[in-house]
């Protein structure tokens, strides 16, 4: 599994932006990023859309991945 399926799977809020990875920070998926191969490279913003905080983790949206193997 990926940090996107197993977020999913959480029941997480997903968005993207290409290759992004966005969940809505909430404490039960931290432990959820802290096993995946991204635990070290990701951030905390606040989307402006909502106000709320929301985590950035780079390269980890696995459909953009699957859509550009496709090409």
């Amino acid at each position: 599994m990926s940090l996107y399926t197993d977020l999913i799977k959480a029941g997480a809020q997903i968005e993207s932006h290409e290759s992004d990875l966005f969940f809505k920070a909430d404490e039960k998926f931290i432990p959820i990023l802290n096993a995946s191969k991204f635990a070290d490279c990701w951030d905390v913003f606040f989307n402006d859309i909502d106000g709320q905080r929301w985590i950035e983790v780079p390269f980890a949206y696995d459909p953009w991945w699957e859509n550009r193997a496709k090409s």
